[in-house]
């Protein structure tokens, strides 16, 4: 049986398994490290050798948000934005795993949820505020 997270229950000692032919690697990093370039080039090594790839993406609307901010020239507590972002995320993270399960090949996915976590540990996440009228 294929559970939605593409692992296979009922295997012995009520483990689960990934579906037969599928590996995932989870690229973490802070911004601008090259997660999404390392993740196109591992999938475009693994097309030029004629196996599946498919790269999935776990964003966190960070963007969103400070369009959002901006146009309402107002300020997003961080606490807020730190919230919100870690349901989008984990959201994110849902459905990438949900669709690596039903996949066979490589599955690369570029962030995860540990690197908000991170992210918040270090303080080296900006806070949310409008481009005009914000915190300075």
């Amino acid at each position: 049986m294929l559970a939605a997270d593409g692992l296979t229950a009922g295997a012995p000692g009520g483990c689960l398994q990934r579906a037969r032919g599928s590996r995932t690697i989870v690229l973490l990093g802070t911004d601008g490290v090259g997660k999404t370039t390392a993740a196109a080039a591992l999938a475009a090594a693994e097309h030029k050798a004629d196996r599946p790839a498919l790269v999935l993406r776990n964003r966190s609307c960070r963007r969103w948000l400070l369009r959002t901010a901006h146009r309402f020239g107002r300020e997003l507590p961080a606490v807020w934005a730190d919230r919100i972002e870690t349901v989008v995320r984990t959201a994110n993270v849902l459905l990438a795993h949900t669709r690596a399960g039903r996949r066979a090949g490589l599955i690369v996915m570029d962030r995860h949820l540990v690197c908000q976590l991170v992210l918040r540990d270090l303080s080296l996440d900006p806070p949310i505020v409008a481009l005009s009228g914000g915190r300075h």
